[in-house]
């Protein structure tokens, strides 16, 4: 093994400036999607870093991203770093879409005016088009449909363009093509529906109805559901039952439910089908990846998120659990390779580091799992489990003092830390 990734796996070497701490740990909240953290670690930067654009671009992008965020501040953040980076094409998106969310409408089409042609340029401003002039909008979501002949969210929006130009056919053509590529959509079967009464297709309606009315008993963006993981099964087998055909998306999702229902036959039947379309995104599969491990089932998700870094050879979350799966099966060798090649690539990531305590334990080098911890918890110290396991240590070595402290220092309230504390004090 190399001598710096030795220091990686060991943490005996530098760190470099202690003042870029705030910085990782923004860069590290923007990667698990965490936009309040990032915009806090990012301003603390600003006010050592004043000159850091990465930063003041990080601070944009986490005021418009994660809970209760501000578009009008990200706006702002994402503007002044645009005047010293006007290049920044996926910046600029970024800003584009603030606007746009913000109805600013001609603001949002400059800030995307002359980006390079792409799928999501294309249909951002087919969006602010069709708001400003609809004629106008349809070249720019037909360049977005020839980019990705099935988006469904770019069929969509043909259906809405053609329908405000008066194109009911067109768009009922469109509007089915959204549905059978993504069927629990419900705002496309509402949408279908109307242009078939419009039409006086009552009857192909009445399905569009039906399977509205199915697709919002199911989790969808922003709700969630009130029904048990076996009664939402039920529920996507009726749908099943209504498709000519169940597309990729919907054959992922029905995978998902029955793991968290615990039905895992015809679980790891859906997801081979999965595994075998190389159409899926490594996202998708990663959120299969995920499921599985927390039903119980490692060695599921050790092949699902094999075949995650398979297509996407830098997905961060694919190769920490890799690491941590790999240790609970026992293979200690694949889950040391996982982190070498982790560490090397994004040595300030903290979840690797999390995942070298875990190694270090298995090897029963406790000193070095404990430097481990202390990394991961100094990048992320908002996460619980990092601040707990690191506690256990503390305690395993009789510093109860020190072990109180630590979980004192914890930045926001938290039910495993208060809990924790409480048994300390008890």
């Amino acid at each position: 093994m190399a001598t710096s990734l030795l220091c990686l796996l060991a943490f005996g070497c530098p760190r470099g400036n202690d003042s870029d701490l705030s910085f990782h740990r923004g860069t590290n909240a923007l990667a698990l999607g965490r936009g309040e953290w990032a915009r806090r670690y990012f301003a603390e930067d600003l006010a050592s870093h004043p000159d850091r654009l990465e930063s003041l671009r990080g601070l944009g992008v986490g005021w418009i991203s994660g809970s209760e965020g501000s578009l009008s501040h990200g706006i702002e953040a994402l503007e002044r770093y645009l005047e010293a980076r006007p290049g920044d094409a996926e910046a600029r998106l970024h800003l584009g879409r603030s606007r746009y969310r913000l109805r600013q409408l001609e603001p949002a089409l400059a800030a995307v005016a002359g980006l390079p042609e792409g799928l999501e340029v294309h249909y951002l401003r087919s969006q602010i088009l069709l708001e400003l002039e609809p004629k106008r909008a349809l070249p720019a979501v037909e360049a977005a449909l020839a980019q990705d002949p099935d988006s469904s969210a770019a069929h969509l929006q043909a259906a809405k363009i053609h329908q405000a130009l008066g194109n009911l056919e067109r768009a009922l053509e469109h509007g089915r093509r959204a549905a059978a590529i993504e069927p629990l959509r419900e705002d496309v079967h509402i949408l279908v529906a109307n242009l078939e009464r419009r039409l006086g297709r009552d009857e192909a309606a009445h399905r569009s109805i039906e399977l509205h009315t199915l697709a919002r008993q199911l989790p969808g963006r922003g709700r969630r559901s009130a029904l048990s993981a076996r009664q939402q099964v039920a529920v996507l087998r009726k749908i099943l039952g209504l498709l000519n055909e169940p597309p990729a998306s919907f054959q992922m999702r029905f995978a998902e439910a029955l793991m968290s229902a615990g039905e895992w036959n015809e679980a790891e039947e859906w997801t081979e089908r999965r595994l075998a379309d190389t159409a899926d995104s490594p996202a998708q599969l990663a959120s299969l990846g995920r499921i599985s491990q927390e039903r119980g089932q490692p060695v599921l998700a050790y092949r699902i998120y094999e075949e995650v870094l398979r297509r996407q050879a830098d997905h961060l979350g694919a190769l920490t659990q890799l690491t941590l799966i790999g240790l609970e099966l026992g293979n200690v060798e694949a889950a040391r390779a996982s982190l070498e090649k982790a560490l090397a690539m994004a040595p300030d990531h903290g979840p690797f580091h999390f995942a070298a305590s875990r190694l270090h334990l298995a090897a029963r080098s406790e000193a070095e799992a404990e430097t481990s911890l202390r990394r991961a918890v100094e990048l992320l110290p908002w996460v619980a489990l990092y601040r707990v396991s690191l506690a256990d240590l503390l305690l395993a070595r009789g510093d109860r003092e020190a072990a109180v402290q630590l979980l004192a220092e914890a930045p926001a309230a938290d039910p495993r830390i208060e809990s924790y504390r409480r048994r300390l004090s008890g």
